[in-house]
């Protein structure tokens, strides 16, 4: 809803669209790439770079950098290794001057390549064009040892290879049935590895991908095609540094079949449950015949069907040793010597050594302070340190005895597995949607000193004088010169926080978050916290589960805000900030009804009354001196024949955002179009179809 308010009010109060496609870039919706004097300065060293690698990225016009829209007039925050979408994975070039990077599920199909020198975007290489069903995004990718080509898998089983000298494809083909999982090329770049969420590993020469070498069976197949068994997979591959052997982290899951009790034909058998199991399997690279396999351990805990995740596959660089990084989910009660925790199970992370030649565990490196942690980890190049990425943390690791050489504190939940230069000297993670690029032997992180969001920004308020902007992100709040784009300040809860929402009250005298904090015991605690616009602290209130919704009075003595105290039913309660925080009421809901989640609220321009819009289309007016509810009505932009219908009865008439006019007379609130509505009456007056 801030986003939404913040938009129409940048227009509407400063009659500057530029500004908007500024907020735009920090929402995400414009990718921000680089600006043309970034551009500039980055020619030099490029292009003096073409001799010792004649495959680096060029940023000439074909090579796709993406700069901003001319009317654009300044950017907010660090745009240094920092994409519009999540980063999943990310690659270093051979030489270590480039970083490959690209996004998580559902992110756009764009590879980015940054300079490690300087942190800055040198290229922005669109893979393909979005499709209504938006199901290419990249899984994975790798790059051929001499560094001239890019090799993609795409969700639906596509294959692309572009030559980075010219930003050209040179080939896209499709390589399996299911989803492409996973990708594997021999350091020789000879032999091209494919995993498919079908079931299948399939080995090819790169410059014969029609012919498959070898093929392994990674489960087995159902008994008929209308049973869908498209979920178990290699999870994780790499060549031993001789190229002869593939080693592959492989989630199996068997079907366990009976006969039907009817006498349909098809299908004969139905599945009545799943035996899951995670290995590890050698293969021959020439053949994906099987050699050994190692690792192969059945779910410990059952009663969790969600089974393990096998994450990690390295082979050491003397080819002696075998590292796996897999992630068991365990119910904390089956492990109560575990670290305490109020989450229903843990992610507990199972990082181990196995001797290559006789498939023997070595040694069993997991410790106790892994726990939260996916298992995606990395050798360095020497093989002596493994980094471990965690919830919140990036560990780096004695290969030999498991014990924490350093941990790195690192905002919110990684992407993927951690990289290390071909050096050693750095260490790059993928973190929301930045890149957190460390040295490995200080854990200092480079190109951090600029402000700006780790996370994507989540809402965006424009002060009414037209000076000020506040950006919210992760747990952070900015606030930034409206005028220059200078960064003035950053104010936050704490660092186990999360802030939703953003406004600066009416008279531009005060600015305001809501999100939560958690306490001792690990439970959420909703806050509204708030401060002058010079920064200055003026207090905080508390409500039950996580804060959403909210506004301050025209006075600024007051705030409104949402709650939920039980993770369902929503709360509305009003409290006065003038002095100490005190809760003044509480909005009187029918008690055999739970009340929706608040997508808006508003005062009425004296105060008196409350206009709170439920995301189920309720719109209540409170009388606050009354302590009642005044009127209502049903944001329902139905057919009068269709608003009692059953269908759909769940999502109709949702809404996703709504804001007020300035005047109190009309409710915008969108959802399928954009809808206008007379707050007097309740009529729907206009509707605006969304492109």
């Amino acid at each position: 809803m801030s986003c939404f308010k913040s938009l129409a009010r940048t227009v509407l109060q400063t009659g500057r669209p530029q500004t908007v496609v500024s907020i735009l870039v920090f929402m995400g919706l414009i990718n921000p790439g680089i600006t043309a004097q970034e551009i500039e300065t980055q020619r030099d060293p490029m292009a003096s770079n073409q001799s010792s690698n004649p495959a680096g990225p060029r940023d000439d016009a074909a090579s796709g950098i993406a700069e901003l829209p001319k009317e654009v007039i300044f950017e907010l925050g660090n745009s240094l290794l920092r994409q519009p979408h999540s980063a999943s994975n990310v690659e270093f070039s051979s030489d270590g001057r480039f970083l490959f990077s690209s996004g998580g599920n559902g992110s756009d199909v764009v590879t980015r390549i940054w300079d490690v020198s300087t942190g800055k975007l040198v290229r922005r290489l669109l893979l393909r064009e979005r499709s209504k069903e938006q199901r290419e995004w990249v899984t994975d990718f790798v790059l051929t040892p001499d560094g001239n080509q890019l090799i993609v898998a795409f969700y639906d089983g596509e294959l692309g290879i572009w030559n980075l000298e010219t930003g050209v494809r040179e080939r896209l083909t499709k390589r399996h049935e299911g989803s492409l999982h996973t990708l594997a090329l021999s350091p020789d770049g000879n032999l091209l590895a494919t995993a498919g969420t079908e079931g299948k590993i399939l080995i090819s020469k790169l410059d014969r991908l029609d012919e498959v070498l070898g093929e392994y069976q990674t489960g087995e197949p159902p008994p008929s095609d209308e049973i869908n068994m498209s979920e178990y997979t290699a999870r994780t591959m790499t060549f031993t540094p001789d190229g002869r052997h593939l080693v592959a982290g492989v989630a199996k899951a068997n079907l366990i079949f009976e006969p039907r009790d009817d006498d349909q034909a098809k299908p004969e058998v139905v599945p009545v449950g799943i035996l899951r199991s995670n290995e590890v399997v050698i293969l021959r690279a020439e053949d994906a015949s099987l050699v050994r396999t190692l690792a192969n351990r059945a779910d410990a805990h059952r009663k969790d069907l969600s089974g393990d995740e096998m994450n990690t596959v390295q082979v050491s660089p003397d080819g002696t040793r075998i590292l796996v990084g897999r992630m068991n989910r365990v119910d904390r009660r089956d492990v109560p010597e575990r670290i305490a925790s109020s989450l229903g199970r843990l992610n507990i992370a199972e990082v181990q050594m196995w001797d290559f030649e006789t498939g023997e565990l070595i040694k069993d490196l997991r410790k106790e302070h892994y726990d939260q942690s996916f298992g995606y980890g990395t050798l360095s190049p020497d093989g002596k340190t493994i980094a471990l990425g965690a919830f919140g943390e990036l560990m780096l690791i004695d290969a030999e005895t498991g014990e924490t050489i350093r941990t790195i504190p690192v905002k919110g939940w990684g992407g993927k597995s951690p990289r290390f230069s071909p050096d050693g000297e750095l260490v790059a993670y993928p973190n929301g949607n930045s890149i957190g690029l460390w040295n490995a032997n200080s854990g200092e992180r480079l190109f951090d000193e600029q402000p700006g969001h780790d996370a994507r920004g989540n809402a965006v308020d424009y002060s009414s004088d037209g000076k000020l902007i506040a950006t919210i992100g992760g747990n952070r709040l900015h606030v930034w010169d409206a005028q220059t784009g200078e960064h003035l300040y950053t104010r936050t809860l704490g660092p186990d926080s999360y802030l939703g929402q953003v406004e600066f009250s009416s008279d531009s005298s005060l600015i305001a978050v809501s999100g939560r904090v958690r306490d001792q015991r690990g439970w959420d605690v909703g806050t509204v916290a708030y401060w002058r616009t010079d920064g200055v602290e003026r207090g905080a209130l508390y409500v039950n589960g996580r804060a959403g919704a909210f506004t301050f009075s025209p006075d600024a003595k007051r705030v409104v805000v949402a709650n939920n105290p039980d993770g369902n039913a929503h709360r509305v309660e009003l409290w006065n900030i003038d002095w100490l925080p005190r809760r003044l009421a509480a909005f009187p809901r029918d008690p055999l009804k739970d009340m929706q989640r608040p997508v808006a609220l508003k005062f009425s321009p004296d105060g008196r009354y409350i206009w709170i819009v439920e995301n189920d289309g309720i719109v209540t007016r409170w009388d606050t001196s009354a302590k009642a509810a005044d009127s209502s009505f049903v944001a329902d932009w139905r057919p009068e024949d269709k608003r009692d219908s059953k269908e759909n009865e769940f999502r109709e008439p949702w809404l996703n955002s709504a804001d007020f006019t300035a005047d109190g007379q009309y409710l915008v609130s969108s959802s399928k179009a954009i809808y206008v509505w007379k707050l007097s009456n309740g009529d729907l007056i206009r509707k605006f179809e969304v492109p």
